[in-house]
């Protein structure tokens, strides 16, 4: 069933969007980009060489260690020096500044590239690729290009889009021959195109609309699974490939397209499909363009942005009905350096650093703080300014360089601190609380340490009501960290001691018993502690000379000393030393060695401690160096 073409598209969308959401992110050309729209996330390439990511995570696509969408930017986990990002429909690729290049979210077919099909929700190395100057996502499959001139694909290849003249998927990058060598790559729903350092164009995948160009489509469901030039096109500088349809600049500035164009993509004034290049009707002095899900834009030198195709969702980001066959321009945004266009919402960098977006939002790839489609560009206000950030259940508390916070989400608790009990979904500065240095969030509260060595908490470790505005936690100063876990946290004070306060049920506070505190109270036994770390119902502490305790509930062996009885005092994780960090999960813990190894202990039933699925009550599996 191609559901593209029959009708108007975006009727018949709702029951199929995810399963055939694209990436037509664009991010394929000479340029490194720094803005990359998938399918429904958004990735962000800062100045630093950091990513971040918002949208849906429901396939680990954010790439943040978890699978929980968010409306908002969050850091890409462990990635830095990156050059460029590129988002797929349910996956990313990042490209570091050493020529590798890096993957993480759903992995069907392979299209991580590493060698496996098992989902990253962190990023993980393509196997095999060096040299990379560039990177494109599609769909399900990816492109890279080599300084040499190389074009290297993988992941699916149902309809030919790896070009290797098979049918098949490919889990490994491998080299495509049959072509000139290469300047740029760009990847749509099931195509791939390419232009060559002479100019021309060549695409290779999925035929049925005429997205390859060459005047002569295939039948539904087949493609060509080699090479063949669109014989039309010379002086190209750069292309893009949308779900269905591609899009192309000269070197003059004009704009030519082909393929699917029931939306009016192709933007010649119809929404006849194309099986050869056409003018984009009224286009010069163009120097972007981005091809969409069933759209397309273009940036002109003159910072203006323009935009045609299907408008069912706001993408186009102008005043106009669903359907516009030809190029209107963006009045509400100018000055714009760079464009992204993704399945069915927009991205725009302006020259000052601003970064405006508009379209659907339905997973809050818009990073506006809403779930609520935009048809106008917006200012994502919230991407300057972050240092820190902790997550709860369905809440998010951000650090500002200048020491103050800002909360957003769930509120019933209390838990944004803003003395109200109401959700919002806009970022808003907690009132009176200033010199914060770090943030820790529980599963219904948070809590932040200042600069003066004092603890404040808000929200509920319980099931009360809950404190709606940051309150300072009894007894504790000098303090130098925090962590909090389900319903108890922990404080390490600069002295190498550990108080604990919040639920006792199970020994998690490491008193000795389950008597209720209504301060923080010291841990016994524990001096010379350097790092500490709460998880859901146990918590660990790393001692300077690199041991590591535990205590609190123990039901998968979580405590590491080869049983699963609780423990209401810390005693030391068996066969661990010369560790340098230690990390506290739900029900099973890790620990980092001075030689780089990761050791982990307790509940494996997803595999979270090695590659099998049995609890490991002591530490092994050194799964990592």
């Amino acid at each position: 069933m191609r559901w593209a073409i029959i009708g108007h598209f975006m009727s018949r969308l709702s029951a199929l969007l995810v399963a055939f959401a694209c990436c037509l992110s664009g991010a394929a050309y000479a340029a490194a980009p720094s803005v990359a729209a998938g399918g429904f996330h958004s990735l962000a390439l800062n100045r630093d060489g950091t990513v971040r990511s918002w949208g849906d995570d429901s396939t680990g696509a954010l790439g943040i260690g978890r699978t929980l969408s968010s409306p908002d930017p969050l850091p890409v986990s462990g990635l830095t020096g990156v050059s460029a990002v590129s988002a797929g429909g349910d996956f990313a690729l990042a490209l570091k500044n050493d020529g590798t290049v890096w993957a993480w979210g759903y992995n069907e077919y392979g299209r991580l590239g590493d060698g496996t099909t098992t989902a990253r929700s962190v990023p993980v190395r393509v196997l095999g690729l060096t040299g990379v100057v560039q990177i494109a996502a599609g769909r399900t499959h990816a492109v890279a290009l080599t300084a040499d001139g190389g074009v290297w694909t993988w992941g699916y290849n149902g309809v030919g889009q790896l070009g290797d003249g098979e049918v098949g998927e490919r889990s490994i990058p491998a080299r495509v021959g049959g072509m000139p060598p290469a300047a740029e790559v760009a990847a749509g729903m099931s195509h791939t195109v390419v232009r060559t350092i002479d100019g021309s164009v060549w695409a290779f995948g999925v035929n049925d609309l005429g997205q390859l160009g060459d005047g002569n489509p295939t039948p539904l469901y087949s493609g060509r699974s080699t090479p063949v030039r669109v014989a039309s096109m010379t002086d190209v500088t750069q292309v893009s490939a949308g779900g269905f349809h591609t899009v192309v600049r000269r070197g003059d500035g004009s704009v030519w397209a082909w393929g699917d164009n029931s939306g009016g993509q192709v933007g010649d004034g119809t929404t006849v499909m194309r099986t050869s290049p056409v003018q984009v009707a009224g286009l010069a002095g163009v120097v972007e363009i981005s091809a969409g899900g069933l759209y397309s834009l273009a940036r002109k030198s003159d910072g203006t942005v323009w935009a045609w195709g299907d408008n069912g969702y706001g993408q186009l980001g102008v005043n106009a009905s669903a359907t516009v066959p030809l190029p209107l321009r963006l009045e509400a945004i100018n000055g714009v350096s760079q464009l992204a266009a993704g399945f069915l919402h927009s991205v725009a960098v302006k020259a000052d650093g601003g970064l405006w977006e508009w379209g659907s939002n339905q997973y809050g790839q818009l990073g506006d703080g809403t779930t609520v489609s935009q048809p106008f560009p917006v200012q994502l206000g919230n991407m300057n300014g972050v240092t820190g950030a902790a997550v709860g259940a369905y809440f998010t508390v951000l650090l500002k360089r200048d020491g103050t916070v800002v909360t957003f989400g769930d509120n019933s608790r209390g838990q944004l601190g803003n003395g109200a009990f109401t959700f919002r979904a806009v970022p808003s500065a907690i009132a009176g609380l200033s010199n914060v240095t770090a943030l820790a969030g529980g599963y219904e509260y948070s809590l932040a340490l200042t600069a003066d060595g004092r603890v404040f908490g808000w929200g509920t470790p319980d099931s009360s009501v809950g404190q709606s505005v940051p309150v300072p936690i009894p007894s504790l100063a000098g303090v130098s960290a925090i962590s909090a876990g389900y319903y108890h946290s922990m404080a390490l004070l600069a002295n190498g001691t550990v108080r604990a306060f919040g639920s006792s049920y199970r020994g998690r506070l490491g008193t000795g018993n389950e008597d209720g505190v209504s301060e923080a109270v010291v841990v016994p036994g524990l001096t010379g502690v350097r790092q500490v770390s709460a998880g859901e119902g146990h918590t660990l502490a790393l001692k300077t000379d690199g041991t590591v305790w535990a205590w609190g509930e123990n039901g998968s062996g979580q405590i590491g000393d080869g049983s699963t009885t609780d423990r209401f005092s810390p005693v030391q994780v068996a066969g661990l030393a010369d560790v340098v960090e230690v990390s506290a999960g739900a029900d099973h813990s890790l620990a980092r060695k001075s030689d780089g190894s990761v050791w982990g202990w307790g509940g494996n039933y997803t595999n979270q401690v090695n590659g099998g699925s049995t609890d490991q009550l002591r530490p092994g599996g050194r799964w990592y160096d």
